[in-house]
């Protein structure tokens, strides 16, 4: 009878705690991230959550090599990060997260190059959309 009493005590613990436990909800991207208004200095980095957090882009000369990081403090779902003070026509690698986790990048398939210096005769690739706005 002890040894029933004894389980029944410490489950019901148990209990008690997960009871009294917050249940936090892990982040996840549900859109992005992707890669808008690129300058020879600078780009905004773009993603969207599920979970508001604060926001930060973590870049670097290479994968595993993410050395610098712009952080935003307010907490968002659509994350709207500016990198800047760049060197122009320069490839990066960057991830997206929160100041407390990583989302998605450090690989090859995340980068971003800056533009090379207005007037240079370096090439660039460009993807043009757009919408013509007539409900068509």
């Amino acid at each position: 009878m002890n040894s029933w009493k004894s389980r029944c005590c410490k489950g019901v613990a148990f209990l008690c705690l997960l009871g009294s436990m917050t249940l936090v909800h892990a982040q996840s991207i549900t859109r992005g991230p992707y890669l808008q208004n690129a300058t020879e200095t600078s780009v905004v980095v773009k993603w969207r959550t599920d979970v508001a957090t604060d926001s930060q882009v973590d870049f670097g000369d290479a994968p595993g090599n993410l050395t610098q990081s712009t952080i935003d403090s307010a907490v968002v779902t659509d994350h709207e990060v500016t990198v800047s003070g760049l060197p122009s026509n320069t490839l990066y690698y960057y991830q997206v997260g929160s100041t407390s986790s990583v989302l998605a990048g450090n690989d090859s398939a995340h980068s971003f190059k800056t533009n090379p210096v207005i007037g240079s005769q370096d090439p660039i690739s460009v993807w043009i959309l757009g919408d013509s706005g007539n409900s068509s």
